[in-house]
C-alpha cells in the first residue's frame, strides 16, 4: 500500500527501514532519497513507522492523498 502518493513510498518500504533502524519520518525520506512534496503523508509516515517499531502490521494504516 501507498503511503506517500508523491514519492510513491510503499508501507512495505518503511517496515524495511525501521527493522534497519529508522524511526523518524525525516529520516524515511533522507534514506530513500525524496523529499515531502506536499507533506500531507509526514504524519502517516511516522504512523507506520511507530507501528512498525511496535511490532504491529502499518499496512492497514490510511494512506495520505495528495488531494486532501
Amino acid at each position: 500500500m501507498y503511503v506517500c502518493v508523491c514519492n510513491a513510498i510503499k508501507s512495505s518500504e518503511i517496515e524495511a527501514l525501521a527493522k534497519s533502524g529508522i524511526s523518524r519520518a525525516e529520516q524515511v525520506y533522507t534514506s530513500l532519497q525524496v523529499e515531502t512534496n506536499c507533506e500531507n503523508c509526514v504524519t502517516y509516515v511516522q504512523e507506520a513507522l511507530d507501528e512498525y517499531l511496535n511490532g504491529g502490521d502499518a499496512s492497514l494504516l490510511r494512506t495520505a492523498d495528495a488531494t486532501t
